[in-house]
């Protein structure tokens, strides 16, 4: 099975967006280490890379803070988008 977990970026020109030293989101950290090897697993941070679209994992899971949320929504539907 192939994962893809997904950390939303922060809005472009908010306050989060332009600090240097951005605060890593560690439950998605310790998900993506407690996952059993037999599964492909891909972990994107959109504060260091964006995401790949094209991409067709088995599950994608993505972690949100509440000023997150819309780009989650939004990646969700993406994905959700191509079955």
């Amino acid at each position: 099975m192939h994962i893809l977990m997904v950390v939303p970026g922060w809005p472009q020109d908010s306050f989060w967006d332009v600090l240097y030293y951005k605060f890593p989101p560690l439950a998605m950290a310790q998900l993506a280490g407690s996952t059993p090897s037999r599964h492909r697993l891909s972990y994107v941070d959109e504060s260091l890379a964006p995401v790949d679209f094209s991409l067709e994992p088995d599950l994608v899971a993505i972690t949100v803070m509440p000023p997150l949320a819309p780009r989650g929504y939004e990646t969700a539907d993406r994905f959700r988008a191509t079955g």
